[in-house]
């Protein structure tokens, strides 16, 4: 049976993603600021991305706002800012990192 799971995603229950409302810095658009609105497996990628803007889209004055959507390896957590939590693979939900 086929689940649309990758293999690998098999072996492990979670993945560390960056919070959606908060942001991560885009490492193939030069470390532009991304604001993360969702997380969620995407087939053409074969597994996780974001949907979400990239800053530079969201301040341009008159220009239609477009989401896009980026595979979760591309963004980097801004130290300090980003907000972090855990995909479950067998939920699709995602859980907060919690502080010890």
């Amino acid at each position: 049976m086929d689940t649309g799971v990758p293999p690998e995603a098999v072996t492990r229950k979670y993945e560390r993603v960056i919070l959606p409302g908060s942001k991560g810095l885009n490492i193939t658009k030069n470390n532009e600021e991304f604001e993360v609105e969702a997380v969620f497996f995407h087939p053409s990628v074969s597994g996780l991305s974001y949907r979400g803007k990239h800053i530079s889209n969201i301040t341009k004055p008159g220009k239609e706002i477009v989401k896009e959507i980026v595979p979760i390896k591309t963004l980097i957590e801004i130290p300090g800012e980003s907000k972090v939590g855990f995909y479950n693979y067998d939920t699709g939900e995602i859980e907060a990192e919690t502080s010890s």
